[in-house]
């Protein structure tokens, strides 16, 4: 926990996308992207120790759900969203350098025992770890959700695009001046961007718990 405090303390607000390297990328070498691993213990520790960013998130739902809105309100949302935006980009490097392993490359003949495997074995992945939400799967019986962690790692990238966008509208409508209706389609967008975090937080609570 120490390490990461440290970190948190020195390391300045960075996009997902330029957080540290886990490790040597594989595209080179095999022809297929990097393909990773949830290390649970240390992604519940970040979400754990995630407080200032649960507050910030719990001062937007409260300014969005209190019409009518003001210029004043406008300039305390953009203020927590800017704060918002800074805060994800630290918690999502930290998550994708300690809570994100990045697995060894893979042969050919890996990948087709994997494929053979889970065409036999329906909801379970290469070791027998059972895939969160395949029992919720298909009539036909369940599909495997292929690299699901590697999906939600790159789930960072394209929240912290979108709190960025929105962060900026909010400046953006404040230099203006005070706009009913932006303000009601930026409240909208914002409601949009916390229900897309929310169904990303449960994907990952779902694969530490396995």
């Amino acid at each position: 926990m120490a390490m990461l405090e440290t970190r948190n303390r020195n390391q300045a607000a960075t996009p997902p996308s330029a957080a540290a390297p886990t490790g040597r990328s594989n595209t080179k070498d095999t022809g297929c992207p990097p393909q990773y691993a949830i290390n649970g213990a240390f992604l519940q520790e970040i979400k754990d120790s995630a407080i200032e960013v649960r507050d910030t998130a719990d001062t937007i739902e409260h300014l969005c759900q209190c019409p009518p809105w003001d210029m004043r309100c406008l300039r305390l949302l953009t203020e927590a969203m800017d704060r918002w935006r800074d805060q994800l980009a630290m918690i999502f490097a930290l998550e994708e350098t300690y809570g994100y392993v990045q697995l060894p490359p893979r042969s050919p003949l890996d990948r087709l025992d994997e494929t053979e495997s889970k065409t036999a074995g329906g909801g379970k992945i290469l070791g027998g770890g059972k895939i969160p939400g395949s029992e919720r799967l298909g009539a036909d019986g369940p599909t495997p959700r292929a690299n699901a962690p590697d999906e939600l790692r790159r789930q960072h990238s394209t929240l912290y695009l979108f709190v960025s966008e929105l962060a900026e509208a909010a400046e953006e409508l404040q230099f203006r001046g005070y706009d009913a209706e932006a303000m009601q389609d930026l409240v909208g967008r914002i409601a949009d961007f916390c229900e897309m975090l929310d169904r990303h937080e449960r994907d990952e609570l779902e694969w530490i718990r396995c």
